[in-house]
């Protein structure tokens, strides 16, 4: 595992690991994509509140996890756009930024994401993205 990821303990690593596994690009940066709504459902994944908190403690990640809080948005400057996961692609038109949920990488964390060589979690494309991107565009 990279150097930033040896200095962590590995139940964090192990969580960011699985915070890039379950994130999207667009234009060349990544993000995760994290639903407050659906935030229950990411514990199948080994992600849960505690974890995220730490992550954040640590500066990998940004977090607004509150019923209340606004959510995260890459804005894009190519119209149409796409978001990639793994191969799979979703075209956007019209809209300057795309919704991605309730969680961000710091930049500097974003190019670690970029490094890692991860795996794609299957069904989460379908499962949790296109959805939230249909309720939410």
């Amino acid at each position: 595992m990279l150097y930033i990821l040896e200095r962590v303990d590995k139940d964090d690593a192990e969580t960011f690991t699985t915070l890039c596994r379950l994130s999207v690009q667009l234009e060349g940066d990544y993000s995760p994509v994290i639903i407050w709504k659906r935030f229950s459902a990411y514990k199948q994944f080994g992600i849960n509140f505690d974890k995220l908190v730490n992550l954040g403690a640590l500066g990998l990640i940004e977090m607004s996890l509150d019923p209340l809080s606004s959510e995260y948005a890459l804005k894009y400057e190519k119209d149409p756009t796409k978001v990639i996961y793994y191969g799979k692609e979703h075209e956007f038109s019209g809209k300057k930024a795309i919704y991605i949920g309730n969680v961000i990488y710091t930049k500097s964390r974003e190019a670690l994401c970029q490094s890692l060589d991860v795996e794609e979690i299957e069904g989460f494309w379908e499962k949790y993205c296109l959805p939230f991107w249909e309720e939410n565009m």
